[in-house]
């Protein structure tokens, strides 16, 4: 009853074969005959039956089938045209006809188009929404489809059915033609009774072995899918336990009054035990950098829970695009495993340019590469280094650091990383130039866990303060030192590269100021900051980062000095105000900065309509500055709302932020609330 509609009768396969036939019979007729006349004589025309072309405009054809008009007649090319102009998606047949002429052959093709699907109707839905028919039937309104991609979706549908129990069902399509040429496709569906699990049977169990894990339960919806993925549950158990080559089998039966028995056939086969590991595919990389985060011990019995942990880290190490692990029977109980790594570029070039209305224009440069070496070829041991710099008109800031993330053969890691900088743009009243120093040592925990221990040193100095500059500064002319040890512990999940789709990050950090030398601060330096992205829908994302900051002076201390102090405001925080302008301030009204400060910021992103290559964004971003150590300020704290551009193309990346506050703290006589800032940055990473 339910049958496709004549166009829909010609099977492709059966049309392609005949169009090979035409053309290879009519296309050496033509070559012989044109070779007499003139070999030479090139393609006089093309010709497009207008016929069954429908909405596509023959301009596209002419595109898509690639040969133009004086092109050297070639009957492998044009075959090979006709191939590709089928690849489309847009054809169900293809026909060519080679015409004669004394002025050179001429190629006249006849196009069937596929219709274009208007209306999607069910019968029969029972205990399905429409919604849920959609989902499984996947077929988009105003495409193209076909018999096949028809049926394709019916049986998408029987397979959701049969995950409700519905182990009988049948669907059956039909497809019926509107007046515009396009269909609207026909599902009916005959569901059935609804079949449940019967006796359940585990066959092969060892005796030796702990219970097996929780099959499926009798008198629950009998779903194939839930019934093999228990099977899988099963396997995974043996292969935990030392069973390398553990099968587990599935064998049901339906007996009466809808019911399904279901066995599981065991056989777990020998218990294993690691022998050998061998790591391949290295041309660059030092092996010793792999082993180092392979977990998995030689003479341990086979655990594949710890193996998928191996590959887990070795993928999270960011040196390695294809990871797979090999198990190799050696002997009776004896396995090797053979690690197999492809390495990928591991190095960043990052350029470009950076503006604040604030800030000015700065240029940007950041190299970064996660497997140097300190020998030719300087790569392959594993090192990561990461060279950052910062230059503009009223500011200089250099960074470089050296991190080896895994001591050999062990979870450990070590880094150290100097800075300096020459600051002239932080404020009108003075400028400041710094000295940092650090080394770290700590230990991974877990695979996303680590925690460090570190002693610091930063070397700060304000001068040309201006003489009408707050008695604060002015007191703070000179140099100071902040230096001691530190203690820090982080999580991360991140992943994404430039645009984190996905997962935490977060860091926790206590630095120690001691006065071991003369003029060195004494004070805690506290901080906490955190990022978590989520992808809600695909190409969306989520974005929640935040920062808290507290200097609690100690001793013979009795304020942080002014490097230490915090501001907010800026490309780097509150996006809508004036660079470090939310702060306390004294009784002129001047910004002297806070020992405690907090943001928030949330933004949500999305795919630009028609361009995939750009995202936008809405963003809000909240905080405050306190005065004093663990304040989290006085009154309502600022908060700016905007909206941002990034263009995501692999090769220049570019962000443009637009942003104007929201609310304002009562003591702000800087900002507004109609003003709006703007800043961007862009770069090119290969």
């Amino acid at each position: 009853m339910f049958q496709p509609l004549p166009f829909f009768t010609n099977d492709l396969q059966e049309v392609r074969t005949s169009i090979v036939i035409l053309i290879g019979c009519m296309l050496p007729m033509f070559r012989g005959t044109a070779e007499a006349a003139s070999p030479a004589l090139p393609i006089q025309s093309i010709a497009i039956e207008e016929k069954g072309l429908g909405q596509i405009h023959s301009d596209f054809v002419r595109e898509q089938f690639g040969i133009q008009a004086g092109d050297p007649y070639d009957a492998e090319v044009i075959l090979t045209a006709r191939d590709e102009l089928l690849a489309t998606g847009h054809f169900d047949s293809v026909t060519l006809f080679v015409e004669e002429t004394q002025h050179g052959p001429i190629l006249h093709l006849s196009l069937s188009t596929k219709p274009i699907l208007a209306k999607l109707r069910f019968k029969g839905l029972g205990e399905l929404t429409r919604q849920d028919a959609l989902r499984l039937v996947s077929l988009p309104y105003g495409e193209r489809t076909d018999a096949t991609a028809l049926a394709s979706a019916a049986n998408r549908l029987s397979l959701g059915l049969a995950r409700k129990g519905r182990l009988e069902a049948k669907v059956q399509w039909k497809a019926e033609p509107l007046a515009n040429g396009n269909i609207e496709a026909w599902f009916v569906i005959q569901a059935g009774p609804v079949f449940r699990i019967g006796n359940v049977e585990i066959i092969g169990w060892p005796h030796h072995l702990p219970a097996a894990p929780r099959p499926p339960q009798s008198g629950s919806l009998f779903r194939p899918d839930e019934i093999l993925a228990s099977a899988t549950r099963l396997e995974g158990a043996f292969r935990n336990a030392g069973y390398a080559f553990a099968e587990v089998a599935v064998d049901w039966k339906v007996s009466d009054h809808q019911k399904v028995d279901v066995s599981l056939h065991v056989t777990p086969g020998n218990q294993y035990r690691v022998r050998g590991i061998e790591v391949k595919g290295l041309e660059i990389t030092d092996e010793t950098v792999a082993r180092s985060v392979i977990g998995t011990a030689t003479d341990a019995l086979y655990d594949e829970r710890s193996i998928q942990a191996d590959l887990d880290r070795l993928r999270n190490r960011g040196m390695f695009g294809g990871v797979e692990i090999e198990a190799v029977q050696t002997g009776p109980g004896d396995v090797d495993l053979v690690y197999h790594l492809e390495e990928k570029r591991s190095g960043t070039f990052l350029g470009g340019l950076e503006y604040g209305q604030d800030e000015g224009l700065a240029f940007v440069l950041e190299v970064k590469e996660r497997n140097f070496s300190f020998k030719p070829p300087f790569r392959g041991d594993g090192i990561e280094t990461d060279f950052q710099a910062v230059i503009g008109d009223e500011r200089l800031r250099l960074h470089a650091r050296v991190f080896q993330p895994s001591t050999r053969g062990g979870p450990g890691f070590y880094g150290a990383g100097i800075g300096a900088a020459q600051l002239e743009y932080l404020s009108e009243d003075y400028n400041q130039r710094q000295f940092n120093l650090d080394g770290l040592f700590g230990r991974n925990v877990h695979d996303h866990w680590s925690g460090a221990l570190g002693y610091q040193i930063s070397h700060f100095e304000i001068y040309d303060v201006a003489a009408n500059a707050p008695l604060l500064i002015q007191e703070e002319e000179g140099t100071s030192r902040f230096a001691g040890p530190f203690a820090q512990i982080g999580y991360n999940t991140m992943a994404g590269g430039l645009r984190p789709r996905s997962g935490l990050s977060a860091m926790l950090r206590t630095e120690v100021g001691t006065d071991l030398a003369p003029g060195t601060v004494e004070a805690f330096n506290t901080r906490l900051t955190a990022q978590w992205h989520t992808s809600p829908f695909p190409g969306h994302t989520l974005s929640v980062k935040g920062r808290v900051r507290a200097v609690s002076p100690y001793g013979d201390t009795e304020r942080a000095p002014l490097p230490l102090r915090e501001f907010l405001g800026g490309i780097s925080n509150l996006r809508g105000f004036e660079f470090r302008s939310v702060s306390p301030r004294n009784e002129e009204g001047d910004e002297i900065g806070g020992e405690t400060s907090w943001f928030t910021s949330v933004e949500y992103s999305v795919p630009f309509p028609g361009l995939s290559f750009l995202d936008i964004s809405a963003f809000v971003d909240v905080g405050n500055v306190g005065l004093d150590s663990f304040d989290l300020g006085q009154g309502d704290p600022a908060s700016n709302i905007g909206i941002g551009l990034l263009l995501l193309a692999d090769n220049f990346p570019l962000r443009v932020n637009v942003a104007t506050p929201l609310t304002l703290p009562e003591t702000d006589t800087v900002n507004e609330r109609d003003q709006f800032r703007i800043s961007f940055s862009a770069g090119t990473s290969f």
